[in-house]
This record gives C-alpha cells, structure tokens and sequence, in this order.
C-alpha cells in the first residue's frame, strides 16, 4: 500500500468475538470459556477439514470422515455435556461434516487451506487480517469457503461483509462464490458478490471500526 501502514488492524477473529458479545469482547473475556465441547469440536472439524483436503480426491470417503472426528474429538465425560447432548452433537458434526465436504468433488488441490492473510484497504486505513480456510478454483472463478459451529447469523453476516471486501482487496477481483457453513445445524450461506456490493460492504466495516475503537478511546480517557 503506497500510503504507509494503516492506522488501525481488523482480525476476523476479533470481528466475530465482538459482534457476537461486546461485553467480551471489551472485557477481553470470551463466553464460550466454559464450553469444552465447543472447542474440541471446532478444533477437531478444522483438522478433519484440511486432513480431508490433503487425500487425493479418489480416496476420499465418508468413513475417513468418522474415523478422524472419533480420534479428535473429546469425550463424553470431558465435553462439559449430558451424554443425550453429546451425542447429538457428535452425530451433528458428523453429519454435516460428511454433507459439506461431499456437496462438491474437486479433484485440482485448493488454492489455499487455513492460511492467514492481511491486505491494507486504504479506503479504510485498515489492516484486514482473516484466517481463510479453503478457497477454491473452477470455471474461471475462485470459491471462499468458512465453516462454523455458531448459530449467530450476525456473526455469518460479519464474515460474508468481511470476506467480500477483504477478498477483492487480496486478489484484486470478487470471488464467484462466499459460502459458510454450520456444522451443527447444516445451514448454508451462499453469496455471489457483485462489485455493487463492496461500497455497502465497506460501509459496514467502517462502522464496527469505529464502534470497536470507541469503546477503547473511551477507557483510555477514563485512566
């Protein structure tokens, strides 16, 4: 970027930890401390993910799928969760695990697969920094692809904005495709943008830029 370092940084992390709670998010706490399961089941689904996408595409089966999530995942006991729980949604992440990774073959390798990536929007002065888990190549275009294990549609919403603007920044052109999946429930997001879409997009952006600093300058004021 030829104007220097941007004034402020964005991370999709920190973006989803502050539409889903401010309170956590200002108080640097996290809500889901206390949920075991959920981060065995976020970190086990990421592995099985990106070990799924290393396999060459003729090998690849719903079994492997079940084989991994029965060595990843924690158990009962540990999960935090009545054993009716943790069953379903062991049988949840099962199930749409299988789904989403089967709903379209890909012989050729990803484009990327859980990288981290920055760009600097000048429009912005904004570092945006997002932790891309598979991207895609077919038919002259490339396919952003996230999944989740959280049902806030806000926070979904925050990652399509996100992507959009942080994509098109990156790669110099939109993606065909931005898709996100649940893997607890089996929702799918699916948005086609168009370059009408970027200014609303960025507008979005430097709204929650604001809001997340503000809360900061107002304590610093405070001290």
């Amino acid at each position: 970027m030829s104007g220097g370092p941007a004034a402020g940084r964005m991370e999709d992390g920190r973006l989803e930890q502050f539409i889903r709670c401010p309170g956590c998010f200002f108080s640097g706490g996290n809500c889901q401390e206390s949920e075991p399961w959920r981060e065995s089941a976020r970190t086990a689904s990421d592995r099985i993910i990106r070990e799924f996408y290393g396999i060459d595409a003729s090998r690849r089966t719903a079994d492997i799928i079940l084989e991994r999530l029965e060595l990843y995942l924690i158990g009962p006991e540990e999960s935090g969760l009545v054993m009716e729980d943790y069953l379903r949604m062991k049988k949840n992440l099962a199930k749409y695990l299988i789904l989403a990774l089967f709903q379209e073959e890909y012989t050729d390798p990803p484009l990327f697969l859980f990288e981290t990536l920055s760009v600097q929007v000048e429009e912005l002065d904004l570092e945006l920094v997002m932790h891309l888990h598979v991207g895609e190549w077919a038919n002259g275009s490339y396919t952003l692809k996230r999944y989740y294990l959280d049902e806030d549609w806000c926070v979904v919403k925050a990652y399509l904005q996100l992507s959009l603007v942080f994509a098109y920044k990156a790669f110099g052109r939109l993606p065909g495709q931005i898709e996100a999946y649940n893997l607890l429930t089996g929702e799918a997001y699916r948005i086609r943008p168009k370059a009408d879409d970027l200014p609303a997009s960025m507008d979005f952006l430097r709204l929650t830029d604001t809001l997340m600093r503000e809360h900061k300058r107002s304590r610093i004021m405070l001290a």
